[in-house]
């Protein structure tokens, strides 16, 4: 019975997450930085001046104004 109860179990969890990219994870953590996302509007405003941008577009900001790679 617990040898089944442990098959269940397996066949039924969810996958392992997939792993991410330590590039991903800074790249997250200055987005989270420099912006503050607004969800009523969809958009990511600047901490530092006020401008908002689509969150598409945040990569580009911050290497055109901040000169950020």
């Amino acid at each position: 019975p617990l040898r089944l109860a442990i098959s269940h179990i397996n066949k039924h969890r969810n996958p392992s997450p997939q792993p991410v990219a330590i590039d991903a994870i800074a790249e997250a953590s200055i987005k989270f930085r420099y912006f503050e996302h607004v969800a009523e509007y969809s958009v990511a405003v600047c901490r530092e001046c006020g401008y908002s941008v689509l969150p598409s577009y945040i990569e580009s900001y911050l290497q055109r104004i901040y000169r950020l790679k």
